[in-house]
């Protein structure tokens, strides 16, 4: 089972859905009730849209499976992403008596949000800063998306940012890939119109390059290659393109100041 399990984790994180979907379910044809290999499952048709399928694989687990945290917590963020808010409530409000842990309650009080249900949505907020005074999310949520009473930040805090995107950094690529994600290609057609073929002869900023996708189109052009973002764990990904001279973990406008002193 684990070994189907971790498999088809490894086929996930390489975009290859249907071959994932595959090794999930033999985890589960030797045990229906192996949690992991449900819960991957669902993932794997919501990526594919069967949204249904996935809210039956769900329900008819958890007969079997009642006390499954991990699961009601999937039940509970499907339905909240199905617009079915009070069902969500009630799921993760399980999930929450059990396991308050960031990611319910972040889930959590996302559904009360979107029940209009403030109060309570700031309530929760004001529990998880309590316990955890220093979590970037809870901070950044208690501020801007329920408002805590004083000045609302220009900005979203670095750490905030930081905290966001080096949890997508695992499936980033794949993800943006089933947006139709064009940037690189759109980059690549305008840097041929306006500088013609490639030249490697310019000193190239990629600001705010994620994993790298556009270090390709960059790179026919540079000779001098510098990554910058806030995520260590995107530019631990853009490393591994071996595309850029220089990676440097730095909030943008403040790189590019000390780049640059006196320009911004």
């Amino acid at each position: 089972m684990d070994a189907f399990n971790n498999l088809g984790n490894v086929f996930l994180a390489q975009g290859r859905v249907a071959e994932a979907g595959l090794c999930y379910e033999n985890a589960l044809s030797r045990n229906p009730s192996f949690a992991p290999a449900i819960v991957n499952l669902g993932v794997v048709l919501r990526r594919l849209g069967c949204y249904e399928e996935a809210e039956s694989l769900y329900q008819a687990a958890l007969k079997t499976c009642a006390d499954s945290e991990i699961i009601h917590y999937s039940h509970g963020t499907l339905l909240l992403m199905r617009g079915k808010v009070d069902e969500a409530i009630a799921e993760l409000e399980w999930v929450h008596r059990r396991l308050p842990d960031d990611h319910t309650r972040h889930a959590l009080t996302m559904a009360y949000y979107s029940a209009g249900e403030y109060a309570r949505a700031r309530q929760l907020l004001a529990e998880w800063h309590a316990a955890d005074p220093e979590n970037p999310i809870a901070n950044h949520m208690l501020a801007a998306y329920v408002g805590g009473g004083e000045a609302v930040p220009d900005r979203a805090s670095d750490d905030y940012v930081r905290s966001v995107f080096d949890g997508f950094a695992g499936s980033f690529d794949q993800g943006v890939h089933g947006l139709d994600y064009r940037v690189p290609t759109l980059m690549a057609e305008t840097l041929q119109q306006l500088l013609g073929p490639g030249r490697r002869d310019l000193r190239v900023l990629d600001a705010g390059c994620g994993t790298g996708l556009c270090g390709t189109a960059l790179r026919a052009y540079a000779d001098s290659l510098t990554g910058v973002d806030l995520s260590e764990r995107m530019l631990a990904k853009a490393k591994r393109s071996e595309l850029y001279d220089e990676l440097v973990m730095a909030e943008l406008t403040e790189f590019l100041c000390a780049a640059v002193p006196n320009t911004i």
